[in-house]
């Protein structure tokens, strides 16, 4: 979208969302050249891999790779700052909290305001969880919860800094038709892709209570293939990291998945929350490098040969028997 928009004469809700957009991106790249200029003058590397570090240069090093990842961050809001805005205000407050809420929070360097909320933030479950029904809506913190009204919940898609969809899903006092199935379709009509996307601009209510949960709180998540178990459990394990990552640690999990392809699918999905350092693998592949490949896996061709061959042996027979029995009536 240029910068005639304005002039063109556009509805509103899409003008206003684009002189927003404009002025977030401005801050952002301000504040990314600013880092990049800084990074430039303290990445000068002098040292031997071979000597020992002083605890000024581990103090460095690690200073230089939070700039990385800040850098990192900048560049994904340039791209993709935010996909929704809610207008809530708090019981105690007179005026309304225009919150834009994006896959990473964002602050503004110098006068430290809130430029966009982390859907992952006690605030964010406003945005998936209030449906237009009742007066009032709350959201559980640290210190309580917090209750109010919303005003507005807006649904904004914004592709490589460029604003192209606006959809209002509740305005309040005017009567709501229900356009978030619609909304909702047109994001699933984007992501056909051979690899897994994340959800969060489209979190169902439902979904969002799962991925809420306590931490400490056993959950079974059933449904038929293809319903969202894996990407829920995925952002689950974003949320988790994100309210805990004083106490849990990305470097110490891992994700087991059924097959290399499997792992494959489910790659960009933790990196593109913000997410790094989880080992994503399979059990086998795990096993074998514990055990520094003291041991060889089994070719799998052979055990299927022996399955489905036309004359089965005895012993082939018997596991055959034994499968059909655990899976009977009788067994249950």
């Amino acid at each position: 979208m240029d910068s005639n928009v304005a002039e063109a004469g556009l509805p509103d809700p899409l003008h206003e969302e684009h002189e927003h957009l404009i002025q977030v991106l401005t801050l952002t790249q301000r504040m990314l050249q600013q880092l990049q200029l800084t990074s430039k003058f303290s990445n000068t590397d002098t040292t031997d891999a071979l000597e020992a570090q002083t605890a000024d240069e581990v103090a460095q090093e690690i200073v230089n790779l939070m700039r990385a990842d800040q850098l990192h961050a900048l560049e994904h809001v340039l791209r993709d700052p935010y996909f929704g805005r809610l207008d809530f205000l708090p019981l105690e407050d007179e005026n309304p909290l225009r919150l834009y809420i994006g896959k990473r929070g964002l602050e503004e360097s110098d006068s430290g305001e809130r430029l966009v909320i982390d859907w992952r933030a006690p605030v964010s479950s406003l945005f998936y969880s209030f449906s237009g029904k009742g007066d009032y809506a709350s959201y559980d913190t640290p210190s309580g919860t917090v209750e109010g009204q919303v005003y507005l919940k807006r649904n904004i898609v914004v592709r490589d800094g460029e604003l192209q969809r606006v959809v209002d899903s509740f305005v309040k006092g005017q009567e709501n038709l229900g356009v978030t199935d619609e909304f909702l379709l047109y994001r699933l009509a984007e992501n056909k892709d051979s690899r897994l996307r994340d959800i969060v601009s489209t979190i169902q209510a439902e979904q969002d209570r799962i991925i809420r949960a306590e931490r400490d709180r056993a959950i079974l998540i059933q449904g038929v293939a293809g319903s969202g178990k894996t990407t829920v459990a995925l952002h689950r394990l974003a949320y988790i990291l994100y309210q805990h990552k004083e106490q849990l640690r990305a470097d110490r999990m891992a994700i087991f998945a059924p097959n290399a392809m499997f792992v494959d699918y489910i790659s960009e999905v933790l990196p593109e929350l913000g997410v790094g350092g989880i080992k994503q693998t399979t059990f086998s592949d795990w096993a074998l490098e514990v055990l520094e490949f003291a041991v060889r896996l089994r070719d799998p061709g052979r055990r299927l040969t022996r399955w489905f061959a036309v004359r089965q042996d005895a012993e082939t027979a018997a596991h055959h028997e034994a499968a059909h029995f655990k899976g009977s009536r009788r067994l249950m």
